[in-house]
């Protein structure tokens, strides 16, 4: 994901790159896109981080469920 992220970034700027050159923009405008290119990648990971976080939460209760439902049915024997 990390990866994929990472390419998009570099795609799009390619892509705005591409086309800042064929409209003969100056270079303040693609600097202004890279900034924003940056920005929302840094967005893009923080989001990601903040949902793998809230996986291994999940995964961490799920876990104990189970370790409990075991030592119940080890108890019930």
């Amino acid at each position: 994901m990390l990866r994929q992220g990472q390419q998009l970034a570099d795609e799009t700027y390619s892509e705005i790159r591409c086309l800042l050159s064929d409209s003969n923009e100056d270079d303040g405008v693609l600097n202004d896109a890279r900034v924003e290119v940056s920005s929302l990648e840094e967005e893009f990971m923080m989001n990601l981080e903040r949902e793998k976080k809230a996986v291994v939460n999940q995964q961490e209760e799920e876990e104990q469920r189970y370790r409990k439902k075991v030592r119940q049915l080890k108890e019930g024997d």
